[in-house]
């Protein structure tokens, strides 16, 4: 379910506003075990229900024929959780479920931000912004009913900045470059939910990662033919601290059966 709203304060005002709410209170999987058929017998039932809502808000002015001002704030609520049984038919989610594992949690994200574009010149655009990022996680928890583990709530904050040029060059060409950082929390998924495929292999969640965070420049050069045809090459180059990724840990399981989320140090686009 969502929302959107669009009103026109004035000549030179808009905002925008948009809200959001998604619920999956019945999602699960069936795998079935040793000896079972098609038919039915042994296997487990993997419960995964899931909630979240988020809130946008954001307002652009012209407070004159050469700046463009751009506020706004965004916020997003995340629940998900993980409980797996074992039955005696695989095929009936309802039928005995004898509970093996839990997992649960919930993160918070809150963000504002402001931006200014500026037209320094006739040929020359000018962009600066700003954004600031609150995160917190809780209720986490895992383990069965009898050895449940209690995690102790996490939260983090960071400020990204951003600065980018645009330069209109004779013969419809188009001359750019920018430079920023910014900040990606991990999800739910990554923090809470650990569950098993059919082949036997283990995605297990990590309640311990820390925020990506990334450094980005770019440059590029754009030709526009009477509107029918663009062409655009550009050259970027991102650092990533903190990547966080699907890995392999062959301590815990030479197979290679058992895949943790990690923050796998630093990572590297271009």
């Amino acid at each position: 379910l969502s929302a959107r709203l669009h009103h026109q304060l004035s000549s030179s005002s808009q905002l925008q506003f948009s809200l959001g709410h998604s619920r999956s209170p019945l999602n699960y999987y069936s795998t079935p075990g040793t000896g079972a058929t098609a038919a039915g017998g042994p296997g487990t039932i993997a419960d995964r229900p899931y909630r979240s809502w988020f809130a946008n808000a954001q307002l652009a002015s012209r407070l004159s024929s050469r700046h463009q001002l751009t506020t706004g704030a965004d916020t997003r609520h995340d629940q998900s959780s993980l409980a797996e049984s074992a039955v005696p038919n695989w095929t009936r989610r309802t039928e005995s479920p004898s509970l093996s594992s839990n997992s649960q949690g919930a993160a918070f994200n809150q963000g504002a931000y402001i931006q200014d574009q500026f037209r320094a010149a006739e040929r020359l655009t000018l962009t600066a912004g700003a954004r600031y990022d609150y995160w917190h996680t809780y209720d986490g928890a895992y383990g069965s009913a009898s050895s449940a583990t209690t995690l102790q709530s996490r939260s983090n904050h960071s400020a990204s900045l951003k600065a980018a040029a645009l330069y209109r060059l004779p013969l419809g060409l188009a001359l750019r470059a920018s430079a920023g950082n910014s900040f990606r929390s991990p999800s739910v998924y990554d923090l809470y939910r650990t569950w098993r495929s059919s082949t036997g292999i283990t995605y297990a969640a990590n309640p311990d990662l820390l925020p990506e965070r990334l450094t980005a420049f770019e440059v590029g050069l754009a030709r526009r033919w009477s509107n029918r045809l663009e062409l655009d090459a550009a050259f970027f180059h991102n650092r990533v601290s903190n990547l966080i990724y699907r890995s392999t840990d062959l301590a815990t399981d030479p197979s290679g059966r058992y895949r943790p989320v990690v923050n796998a140090g630093r990572g590297r686009t271009r």
